[in-house]
């Protein structure tokens, strides 16, 4: 074998191993997004969903029949930025609940049976080893009034997403997502801003 063709080899075997740690990377991410889509709304009920396959999260909606109650619906969505997990999770109030003490360990709980879902829910479909998610951050809660008599809350937490080949990729910043004529807009005063041709007005001393 020529040095050439050996160092072919060593160089297809380099390019396999990533080829290999970026499929692993994508198999975590993709039963990681699978695991989440499993659970629509009526997924909890037998129903819909056929026998032995109902699966329950711990959400509001739920509670009471899908067809006949009037229930609380909420859910949550997952984000996966280079090795960083962002959880959203959605539900509405009235606005006397809203100023519950409990409310927000409430919220924090239901997100860690969320949590506890998709860990559970990652090997159903097929994941690779357990799914890791570690060095929780401080959940985050906005709550917005809708009207007089509805909240709309939205929850968001983070988390450290293991055995990916990712770097963190954190979201911009608002003066990042700024651009550089808007930048330079906002650092003109008053006085040194461009005035319209039309503008006959003097300065007032």
């Amino acid at each position: 074998m020529s040095m050439a063709e050996k160092k072919d080899g060593n160089q297809d075997g380099v390019q396999t191993k990533r080829i290999n740690k970026m499929a692993t990377t994508l198999q975590i991410v993709t039963a990681l997004q699978q695991a989440a889509a499993n659970c629509y709304d009526g997924s909890h009920d037998e129903r819909f969903t056929g026998k032995d396959l109902a699966k329950e999260v711990g959400l509001k909606r739920e509670q009471g029949c899908a067809i006949k109650d009037s229930r609380v619906i909420d859910g949550f969505s997952i984000k996966v930025l280079g090795n960083t997990v962002y959880l959203t999770y959605h539900t509405e109030c009235t606005a006397k609940e809203s100023h519950n003490s409990k409310l927000s360990s409430e919220i924090e709980q239901c997100m860690a049976d969320i949590v506890k879902f998709l860990k559970k829910e990652y090997k159903k479909v097929g994941g690779e080893g357990t799914l890791s998610l570690s060095r929780p951050s401080e959940v985050e809660i906005n709550m917005q009034y809708i009207s007089r008599q509805r909240v709309s809350i939205i929850a968001q937490q983070k988390f450290e997403l293991g055995g990916v080949e990712a770097e963190h990729v954190g979201l911009p910043s608002e003066e990042d997502r700024l651009d550089k004529s808007i930048k330079d807009f906002l650092s003109l005063g008053r006085e040194q801003a461009k005035k319209p041709s039309n503008y006959t007005a003097k300065n007032e001393d």
